[in-house]
């Protein structure tokens, strides 16, 4: 699953595609807000692209989804987001099985 879906909205007027995306879950939101360098805006983002949850910024991979990021919003300054995404990932693992790390 992407985090993205398409829905066509039929009416007497033209055909409307009204794009939506999932959210991070409340405790996953808290989580990467409690790293340094990571704010609304950067879930924002995230959301924005279809990562929607750490496990999917982990499967996806943090330099691959910062690229991705980059080019939505385009700019490559999102790139500095890159260590805190990174931090976060970890913190989630230490968090979630403490006997990994």
């Amino acid at each position: 699953m992407t985090g993205l879906s398409a829905t066509a909205l039929f009416s007497d007027s033209p055909l409307k595609v009204v794009m939506t995306h999932q959210h991070f879950s409340a405790v996953e939101r808290q989580m990467l807000l409690l790293t340094p360098g990571i704010g609304p805006l950067v879930l924002d983002r995230l959301e924005e692209v279809g990562i929607a949850s750490i496990g999917q910024l982990s499967h996806r991979g943090v330099e691959a989804v910062v690229d991705l990021v980059c080019q939505h919003v385009g700019s490559c300054a999102w790139g500095n987001r890159k260590r805190a995404l990174v931090r976060a990932l970890r913190r989630a693992v230490v968090e979630t099985h403490p006997l990994a790390a």
